[in-house]
């Protein structure tokens, strides 16, 4: 019979081994890297400029943008050192200790469903922005809670329109991310593997099995029947969705 410690053993093994094959089909959220990738080199772009990066993180942006850019990362810092962040500023998205009109282009990826205030963040990046500068956006739409209890809201495409309106800034680009097959199977895969992972005994180590077959399937399966059969921009069931939004002098 199997032990308890035994199981928990084994759970801890699937996660490093979860962490090896991240790019590949095998892992549950293979979908959701696939697109963070595609964020990063679609946000690094259409910087230009001094770049201020709120929520920066690790700084994932850093080493993709173009060498005529100047990097100021911000992250807050209760929720930035949870991720080991080491910003250049520390400070609040709704409140930016920096002057009006000081940016070329502000960028808030994956930071506004974890904000009690958004409105207030997008007023406040396009108070800092130049005349015609650019934010850039991203935020999650069929993804699971995540960093609880600081997760809030998500928003429609239609939403995020209002919400642009409402802070002085129009939508240049918008970019759903992820076709309903592949929103649809990440979601199986992460619900399943929160099933998995929270689970005890026999029913555990019967799931983490199930999931080496089941995962790659959901995966592989989304992959052919998406290939050429419906336009992004149709979805009705993205993952998230990046933006290119313009400060509205008007």
């Amino acid at each position: 019979m199997t032990s308890s410690t035994e199981v928990d053993d084994l759970a801890t093994k699937a996660r490093r081994w979860l962490d090896c094959i991240r790019s590949t089909p095998l892992h549950p959220q293979f979908f959701a890297f696939k697109y963070e990738e595609l964020r990063h080199r679609y946000t690094a772009g259409h910087c230009r400029g001094l770049v201020l990066d709120i929520g920066s993180g690790r700084q994932p942006l850093r080493d993709q943008l173009d060498r005529s850019c100047r990097y100021i990362p911000l992250d807050y810092p209760r929720t930035g050192n949870a991720y080991d962040s080491k910003p250049l500023v520390h400070g609040d998205a709704g409140q930016l200790p920096f002057a009006e009109a000081v940016f070329d282009t502000v960028v808030l990826l994956e930071v506004l469903e974890h904000l009690p205030a958004p409105k207030k963040a997008m007023q406040e990046a396009c108070r800092v922005l130049k005349p015609n500068g650019k934010l850039i956006i991203s935020t999650p739409f069929i993804y699971p809670i995540h960093d609880a209890p600081h997760d809030y809201q998500r928003w429609t495409q239609f939403g995020i329109e209002e919400l642009s309106q409402q802070s002085g800034l129009v939508i240049d680009e918008s970019l759903p991310l992820g076709q309903t097959l592949e929103s649809s199977a990440l979601l199986f895969n992460l619900g399943y593997a929160w099933e998995a992972l929270n689970s005890r005994g026999l029913r555990r180590m019967a799931l983490l099995i199930l999931a080496t077959v089941l995962i790659p399937l959901s995966n592989i399966l989304a992959m052919l029947f998406n290939t050429g059969r419906l336009n992004r921009a149709l979805s009705p069931i993205s993952i998230g969705y990046l933006c290119v939004l313009r400060k509205n002098n008007v």
